[in-house]
């Protein structure tokens, strides 16, 4: 039990010694053979081969989720034995949460409802508030005879991070199996005390470690206590090991406390919070790289890229596009139900548009800003001769090529609402959102029903959004520009488009 202190495995090795369990320390397995038709283990133990005949060998391999199936590769989300999160739960997708088994660190039931309740209510009020998962006191147990369970800290584990601490060791009762263990950890500035035992919070919890014949229950019992106590709000995060009686009541109790509080808040954020949202691009970490599944796309190998990076622009956690000469889209996939949510909401800014940009010649096709929408057509919807020319192009550019697309541009001149074919090809449509230099070096909000424009673009034929990409680009032009892009969301009709800030 190298995860307990060193007396409380020695407790336990008494006892399965004293039932004839042979107890074999410091022994690493080096070959299973049979010899004269009985299984042998050799192992070596103190330099020295050990041969050990047995009948069967159980071995614990551990777990890994399973995590097969559900779309996350396709969605790019980072996966290993788990689902990688942040300390709130999240995947790289902030919309996508994970908790329980399958996010890990504890593959324990109590920690998968710990868990749940930090997902479930940082899914319910980011961006306004966020609760980092909180393990400072998870209960342990330990199935054995005697059970040992612990709450936090062991004195090992105090010791490794400096933390003051007590202990005190008593017997419960007549029977000299029955121990009990408590620990305290001394706080700066003042102790709870609840029962006999004294409460710390964070960092430098109390810790004890009951050993008893009914160790699981006996944190259950002592759980209660604890909740009766003064300090009980401080103990509402402690999880159980498994289910009782005394985690029904206390459960009970604690929901009644809830009610009123829950729907105050609910009354206090707007509706549109509610909404059915669908996040593409919120990007919380400003000193990260890039987060999946957005990729740099360079379409030309003869044009320098378009530099991207994550960074906080004033107040806001947002892409950062530098444009010198080069091209480069940055994009991801999007599958989206535009009849549930076709509205898209972002916000950008530029320094300042492209002076020379022109765009109804292909010289002058340079824009600050764009942002970039893909679309898959049916094929009997497209003429064999605009089927021949996506051939050609995909044949010259790769695959990314799309069947429709749609552009929002922040434009240098043309009046907001104009649309046309893009210079280069009649399957990309140009719509101006934004002209001139009159909101440049602010972050301006978008909301726009793709649904409703893509219907206009193109005559009404049927579309399936497939990609979001941004971009800044003067390869045509050879100017410099400085865009910058953040939030983008897809939403209801009737939902609106809040203001996030970090």
């Amino acid at each position: 039990m190298i995860r307990e202190d060193p007396e409380v495995s020695e407790l336990v090795t008494q006892r399965f010694r004293a039932e004839g369990i042979d107890v074999l320390l410091n022994h690493r397995a080096r070959q299973f053979i049979v010899d004269s038709g009985e299984k042998i283990l050799i192992a070596e133990h103190e330099g020295q081969d050990v041969r050990i005949p047995f009948d069967a060998v159980l071995v614990a391999v551990g777990r890994a989720a399973n995590l097969k199936g559900f779309g996350l590769e396709e969605l790019g989300v980072p996966t290993g034995r788990t689902v990688e999160t942040n300390e709130f739960l999240q995947t790289n997708y902030p919309n996508i949460y994970a908790a329980g088994d399958v996010a890990g660190p504890f593959q324990f039931t109590h920690t998968a409802a710990h868990q749940a309740w930090y997902a479930a209510v940082n899914a319910l009020f980011d961006p306004f508030k966020k609760f980092k998962a909180d393990y400072s006191v998870i209960p342990w147990a330990t199935f054995v005879e005697p059970e040992v369970a612990r709450v936090g800290l062991n004195e090992l584990e105090a010791k490794e991070k400096g933390i003051p601490y007590e202990v005190t060791t008593y017997g419960i009762g007549q029977d000299p199996r029955r121990h009990h263990r408590r620990r305290t950890c001394r706080r700066p500035d003042r102790r709870i005390r609840a029962g006999h035992e004294a409460r710390h919070r964070a960092e430098q919890d109390p810790r004890h470690h009951p050993y008893l014949p009914d160790a699981g229950r006996g944190q259950q019992v002592r759980r209660r206590q604890l909740e009766e106590s003064a300090c009980a709000a401080e103990t509402a995060g402690l999880g159980r090991t498994f289910p009782c009686l005394a985690a029904g009541v206390i459960g009970m109790r604690s929901a009644r406390q809830q009610p009123a509080l829950l729907l105050a808040i609910a009354l206090f954020v707007p509706w549109a919070v509610w909404a059915d949202t669908l996040w593409l691009g919120r990007f919380s970490d400003a000193t990260a790289a890039i987060p999946a599944p957005w990729k740099i796309e360079h379409l030309d190998r003869r044009v320098p890229p378009t530099q991207y990076a994550v960074r906080l622009w004033d107040g806001v956690v947002a892409i950062e596009a530098r444009a010198s000469k080069s091209m480069a889209l940055l994009g991801r996939p999007a599958t989206v139900d535009l009849k549930k949510t076709p509205f898209l909401c972002w916000q950008w800014r530029i320094d300042a548009p492209v002076a020379s940009a022109d765009m109804n010649r292909k010289s002058g096709d340079d824009y600050a800003a764009r942002v970039y929408l893909t679309f898959a057509v049916p094929p009997e919807q497209l003429g064999f001769a605009t089927r021949a020319k996506l051939s050609l192009a995909r044949t010259i550019y790769g695959n990314q090529v799309p069947d429709a697309a749609l552009n929002y541009i922040w434009d240098n001149r043309h009046p907001i609402g104009t649309m046309q074919d893009n210079a280069y090809t009649d399957r990309a449509r140009m719509l101006v959102l934004r002209s001139g230099a009159g909101q440049a070096g602010n972050w301006v909000q978008e909301r726009r029903n793709v649904l409703a424009d893509f219907d206009k673009a193109f005559g009404g034929i049927g579309g399936k959004l497939q990609g979001l990409a941004i971009a800044s680009d003067t390869d045509n032009t050879g100017e410099d520009a400085h865009a910058g892009f953040a939030d983008f969301r897809f939403v209801e009709t009737e939902a609106a488009c809040p203001i996030t800030k970090n």
